[in-house]
């Protein structure tokens, strides 16, 4: 059972990591569609947004998973002691 709460106390950090990058892309996008309003003014921009959303979401994940192990570590450590 505590193995359970373990693993949904980790499902919900990884959901909140995905969800902020999801809100980071959305600035990021937002940010570029303004500049390209107001100064570029380019016709087709959709494909230079989805390739800096790529970017966004890869980088996400590479980061993600190099932390993971850290991550669970710390929650184990803090919440789970009697689980190491």
């Amino acid at each position: 059972m505590k193995r359970l709460k373990l693993y949904i106390i980790i499902g919900i950090v990884a959901i909140v990591h995905f969800a902020m990058t999801f809100i980071v892309a959305l600035f990021v996008l937002s940010t570029l569609n303004i500049v390209n309003q107001r100064l570029f003014q380019f016709d087709n921009i959709s494909y230079l947004e989805i390739l800096i959303t790529a970017v966004i979401f890869i980088m996400s994940v590479i980061v993600f998973s190099r932390s993971f192990t850290r991550v669970s570590d710390f929650i184990k450590k803090t919440f789970f002691r009697d689980l190491i």
